[in-house]
């Protein structure tokens, strides 16, 4: 047990230096002078776009928890945990691509240090992918009248609550159509997966979702939906932080 601590600390200590290294070499050969000055930065915004950005990973970390969680049938983890370590894989992603280091580095993680099959950990990991897929779905059809110069605004923002309240009611009246057709997909991935040398067990561990009520299904939209306000509210005060003009529309 000490020496798995140890192991964890230098870990934490080792991806914590390489963020800072990166963002050292950022700064050593990027081109610094189209930055803004610290006197030219709006105070006020800069620190609620930071706030905001670390309600993006309290999201993301409470989410994947729960998925994981559930699919393990115990509390594999505390929050605070899957906090760290969502963070770690965004910090190894500067260096490695982005979608590896999300999907490769939480998978591992989960089996290294809480011996879950690694089949059931990138389970959890894709599901949590899946759920800013749908939310991503639901906003590109309410926008998209907007971006081709169908709708106002306005309009397109009703059309957001509007079709937020259809995903949510689909979501909690079809829960078990939905997971039925995830679980399918996914079988279907392990199948191909099988016919890969030596991946046949790796794809028979691919677990049931049954253990996703509709209580839970309800929480991953609902923080999914708060992670995608404060993806939006980040950037706009970011931009407002760096004075770059937010248009109205």
């Amino acid at each position: 047990m000490g020496g798995r601590r140890a192991l964890k600390t230098v870990l934490q200590l080792a991806l914590l230096a390489l963020g800072i290294l990166i963002c050292g070499a950022l700064l050593h050969f990027g081109d610094l002078s189209v930055l803004p000055g610290p006197d030219d930065l709006a105070l006020a915004p800069l620190v609620g776009g930071l706030a905001t950005t670390t309600g993006i990973v309290l999201c993301v970390a409470l989410r994947w928890g729960s998925i994981s969680n559930a699919l393990g049938g115990e509390r594999l983890a505390t929050w605070h945990e899957y906090y760290f370590y969502f963070v770690g894989c965004q910090l190894v992603s500067l260096a490695v691509p982005k979608d590896l280091a999300d999907l490769g580095g939480r998978t591992i993680w989960l089996r290294q240090a809480h011996k879950v099959p690694i089949a059931r950990a990138g389970t959890s990991v894709v599901i949590d992918r899946l759920c800013d897929l749908f939310i991503t779905l639901i906003f590109l059809v309410a926008v998209a009248p907007h971006w081709l110069g169908l709708v106002s605004a306005p309009t397109a923002v009703l059309l957001m609550g509007c079709w937020t309240l259809v995903g949510f009611l689909v979501l909690y009246f079809r829960h078990g159509v939905i997971l039925h057709r995830v679980e399918q997909l996914a079988r279907w991935g392990g199948g191909l997966l099988a016919r890969l040398p030596g991946q046949a067990r790796l794809a028979s561990e691919i677990p049931s979702l049954e253990l996703i009520d509709r209580g839970l299904s309800v929480r991953l939209f609902t923080l999914s939906l708060c992670k995608f306000a404060c993806v939006v509210g980040s950037l706009v005060l970011f931009a407002l932080a760096l004075r770059v003009p937010v248009p109205a529309e």
